[in-house]
């Protein structure tokens, strides 16, 4: 929808920003400021502040985010700024006119199309025409309540009561298509999409239908169907549940991410009010978009008869891969995470052919054990690819290897990279030498198939003065010693990037042309440090790969640099050093900004 402008400062007349930011947060006067605990991050010292007198907000930790009313509740909700805008346009009481008014009318009325079909299905569940199916839900042991909470229902066989009820509403024929609620057949008449299933209304966050899910009570296939693509349905852009789950979500810090409609059903019936279904295994990039930005903790709650089979190993390493890349190319800039981290994600496999409806129909407390121990996601992917080829020979250790190579490689973090890497050489039993020989050629193996460069993984042989020096800088310092043209990347790398005093030396001889005088030192621990850079494992690269991968080397070393900046910042407002914001936010919000610019720009060329 757009707007005047005058609408937006409408609404803003009528807000006092620290009456609506309290409803969300406990906020404490700090001089003619307010602060708090920042909402979207974790932290002991208090960094956000409400400034009354602009009537804006700004985080100075983690989050590294700030605004007015509108962003402030398009992060709380998670909303796109038309959402923000008629959320608070509701609550003000400003009346908001759209200038564009043809896509905007075509939303509503597919959205008024898919109300008054999911308010039919709902009357004939309860009518007698609906008794076989509930009885279906009363055996299932859905009550009442669960089916009104959730709006379930039943579409008739007859392929006409529906389009005729929407016909004499005053819908045209192409509406009804448009919304996916009918369809032509072969003789060009209208047909409807949907006859004798138990209709399940799938919404969106704001709780708008945007499309069903169908389950058939009888033998036909397909099982499940789903409503066909349209402008306000893509089943790979919908987590079902959400619009019921996202507020504990947010608040536990954890989803548990189910596949069927009836696990979430379920789920939420027993008070689990933290799942979502994903309609499907595999998570698309733009599900991960939506749980990255309310969680840290993901728990995927495998049906039995899926965990361990190829198809959901794949699924699995599909979902795993989109984690760690990140969103959709045109992430808005807004959608900071909480963490630079990515999620944790955790598998929980259900036992005995079931699926988590029967689980926690059966026994809350045994789905409370499962989701207790769900096992990380390397972990059950190298048990189950394990299980299926075997790992009592050199072939299969192998040819584990190689399956879980590119998992290994994808982790940028250099700490977590080497707990795989542990765990693993404990699953197979070999020494670390061994496994790490095995890598390097899956490495190989990998590269020569597809582009020679895709993450680099620093594995780094062990040395003796391993602990005295640091495998990131040793790692930038290996690339830069063999790069052609090191003029052009010398001006990105600051000495201050760097923690080990001999590695600083190293890099300012770089930078005077002195490389040959390295050579020429015989003792000392900047000969230790020499040592130690010489024994890292850069795998062979060709100049371009070379240089992204110092590229990237040098994003993370400054990347790790603020993150140091701003814990020094968070002890200083634990000690109430900032007083004068006007002239001390300047250094802050610059680095702030820079962070913000890092996060979502991870392959930045230089």
């Amino acid at each position: 929808m757009v707007v005047d402008l005058t609408q937006i400062s409408d609404i803003k007349d009528k807000i006092d920003l620290v009456e609506y930011v309290s409803k969300h947060v406990t906020l404490q006067k700090s001089g003619q400021n307010f602060k708090a605990n920042c909402p979207f991050h974790q932290e002991k010292t208090p960094s956000f502040y409400v400034f009354p007198d602009k009537q804006t907000w700004r985080c100075f930790g983690a989050c590294a985010d700030g605004g007015d009313v509108f962003n402030f509740v398009m992060k709380v909700q998670n909303f796109e700024f038309s959402a923000a805008l008629q959320q608070l346009a509701d609550e003000t009481g400003v009346v908001l006119r759209a200038r564009d008014k043809e896509q905007e009318e075509t939303s509503s009325t597919l959205k008024s199309i898919n109300q008054i079909a999911s308010e039919f299905f709902t009357e004939n569940l309860l009518s007698p025409q609906g008794k076989g199916v509930m009885e279906y839900l009363s055996n299932r042991n859905i009550d009442s309540d669960t089916i009104e909470s959730f709006g379930l229902g039943f579409s008739l066989s007859d392929n006409k009561t529906l389009t005729n009820r929407l016909l004499d509403i005053g819908h045209k024929d192409e509406d009804l298509i448009s919304a996916g609620v009918c369809r032509r057949n072969d003789m060009g008449q209208l047909s409807e999409v949907f006859r004798g299933r138990l209709m399940i209304p799938i919404r969106i966050r704001n709780g708008d239908i945007a499309g069903f899910g169908a389950r058939t009570l009888d033998n036909r296939q397909p099982k499940y169907l789903n409503s066909p693509q349209t402008p306000i349905f893509d089943k790979s852009r919908i987590l079902y549940g959400i619009d019921k789950a996202y507020r504990t979500i947010q608040k536990d810090n954890t989803v548990v991410v189910v596949e069927g409609y009836m696990d979430a059903i379920r789920a939420h019936k027993h008070g689990y009010s933290n799942v979502v279904a994903s309609m499907g295994t595999a998570l698309t990039s733009y599900q991960v978009d939506q749980i990255k930005v309310m969680a840290e903790n993901v728990i995927m709650a495998l049906d039995s008869d899926a965990a361990g089979q190829q198809a959901t190993i794949r699924n699995l390493d599909s979902s795993w891969k989109v984690f760690q890349n990140g969103a959709v190319a045109k992430r808005n800039s807004r959608d900071i995470l909480r963490s630079s981290k990515n999620p944790v994600i955790k598998i929980a496999s259900m036992p005995n052919g079931e699926d988590p409806d029967d689980v926690i129909n059966r026994s809350t407390e045994e789905w409370d054990k499962i989701v207790e121990h769900a096992k990380p996601m390397f972990s059950f992917l190298m048990e189950s690819l394990g299980d299926m080829h075997g790992k009592d020979d050199a072939r299969s250790k192998t040819q584990l290897v190689e399956s879980l190579a590119p998992i290994i490689f994808s982790v940028s973090d250099p700490i977590e990279q080497e707990e795989y890497v542990e765990s693993l050489r404990e699953y197979l039993e070999v020494k670390e030498t061994t496994l790490l020989a095995a890598l390097r050629n899956a490495r190989e193996k990998q590269t020569s198939r597809g582009p020679r460069y895709q993450r680099e993984v620093e594995i780094a042989d062990n040395a003796d003065n391993y602990i005295s020096n640091d495998p990131l800088e040793a790692f930038c310092l290996k690339i830069l010693l063999n790069v052609p043209n090191k003029e052009s990347y010398m001006e990105h790398i600051k000495e201050e990037y760097f923690n080990v005093p001999e590695n600083k030396t190293i890099l300012s001889m770089i930078s005077q042309n002195r490389e040959t005088e390295l050579a020429k030192i015989e003792s000392g621990e900047v000969l230790n440090a020499i040592s130690y850079i010489n024994a890292q494992n850069v795998p062979p690269m060709n100049i371009p790969d070379q240089g992204q991968a110092l590229r990237q080397t040098i994003n993370r070393l400054e990347d790790r640099y603020l993150k140091n900046i701003k814990s020094e910042e968070e002890l200083m407002f634990s000690q109430e050093a900032f007083t004068d914001f006007d002239s001390q936010s300047e250094s802050i919000l610059k680095t702030n900004e820079r962070i913000k610019y890092n996060q979502t720009n991870k392959l930045r060329d230089i």
